[in-house]
């Protein structure tokens, strides 16, 4: 599952810009598609990251897995 893969296309600039409204966007579509197991996902998406040595797609996915988890 790659979240960036479905937005990539859709915006400019470097591929894991980290803002709200794109951690918003990528929160809301992992809870879509994984409901309560989003954070798990999230986090496998960022463990995958962090092995392939990829530090931005590490940081994109780990700011999307604080997103989900903090209580507002």
């Amino acid at each position: 599952m790659t979240y960036s893969s479905y937005t990539v296309r859709h915006s400019r600039g470097p591929r894991y810009r980290v803002n709200d409204a794109r951690l918003n966007s990528a929160a809301d579509f992992v809870r879509c598609v994984f409901g309560e197991q989003a954070a798990t996902a999230v986090a496998f998406c960022a463990l995958d990251a962090r092995l392939e040595g990829d530090a931005e797609e590490f940081s994109f996915w780990t700011a999307v897995f604080k997103k989900l988890t903090t209580i507002n």
